[in-house]
Order: C-alpha cells, then structure tokens, then sequence
C-alpha cells in the first residue's frame, strides 16, 4: 500500500454460529487478541477455554447479536474480527449459568492447572470452583485478564474441580 492509498473497508456481517468452521475461526481470533490484544497462543494450556469463557456464550446464547468483520477470501467471507453483545445481561447470564457454564464445567472437570495462571483464571470465568459444582460460594468472578494481572486472586483455584 502507498502513502494516500486505501484498502475497502471491510463488510460487517451477521456471524453464522451455526457453522462450526466459522465459530472455530472466531475462537481462534479470541486466542490471537486475548493477550491484552495480543496473541494468548503459548500462554494458556487449553486455547479452546478463552473461546469458551469469551466468544462461545454468545455465539449459542445470543446470536442475533453476534457479528464479524469479514473478509473475502478466494469468494468465502472469512471472520477477521467479531462484535457480540447481549441484551439483557442479568437474564444472559442466568441463561449462561443454566445451559452454558454447565457443558463447559463437564469438559474441564479434573484438569489440574496452575495456581494463580491464566487457566486458573479461565476456569474461575466459568465458574468452575474448587467446590466443582459452579454454585456461587461467596467467589467473585475475577477481573483482569489473560497476560496481566488477574485482579481477584481468591478466583484462581488450583484445580478445576468436576
């Protein structure tokens, strides 16, 4: 590109969370930013997690409200960004604690990770506690994030707990 030159801007989209590959790419750009907007590859042990803490919930719980920045790729509109909101987070949330952080909590039962960590941190994102039943016993979720500070270190547990 030259200087004065400009590339298209590039279309946004509804995402189509019914489509396995898209909703692959879409985790796989929540790992390449989750690293305070870099890539989080190598930091985690479980890639997958960030996708299923970040991106997965609203992809199969509000995905009339979940976007991508798309671009054309050999004619297939490929995600290289994603915009994903929920309406109404309190009822969200509820819904996440009814039918998400459950099958989530199932796939990671057992795993043991490292204290204070970044899959520590995740696991504590879904509320998988050292109790291993996602119940609330007085933990907070943390707040921080994957490569920098986790801010609530009574959410970071040993072991995700089935």
């Amino acid at each position: 590109m030259t200087a004065g030159s400009r590339t298209a801007p590039l279309p946004v989209r509804p995402a189509r969370a019914d489509d396995p590959e898209e909703v692959s790419r879409i985790y796989g750009i929540c790992l390449r930013t989750a690293a305070l907007g870099g890539d989080a590859t190598g930091l985690v042990d479980d890639p997958r997690l960030l996708g299923d803490v970040f991106a997965g919930p609203y992809l199969a719980h509000a995905p009339d409200l979940a976007w991508v920045l798309a671009r054309d790729e050999g004619g297939a509109s490929r995600p290289v960004g994603y915009i994903l909101a929920a309406e109404d987070t309190a009822a969200f949330e509820r819904e996440l604690d009814r039918a998400w952080w459950p099958r989530i909590r199932a796939r990671v039962a057992g795993r043991s990770v490292e204290p204070g960590g970044p899959d520590a941190w995740l696991c504590a994102c879904a509320r998988v506690t050292a109790h291993g039943d996602g119940a609330d016993h007085g933990e907070q979720r943390p707040r921080g994030g994957v490569g920098g500070a986790v801010g609530d270190e009574r959410a970071a547990w040993a072991r995700c707990a089935g």
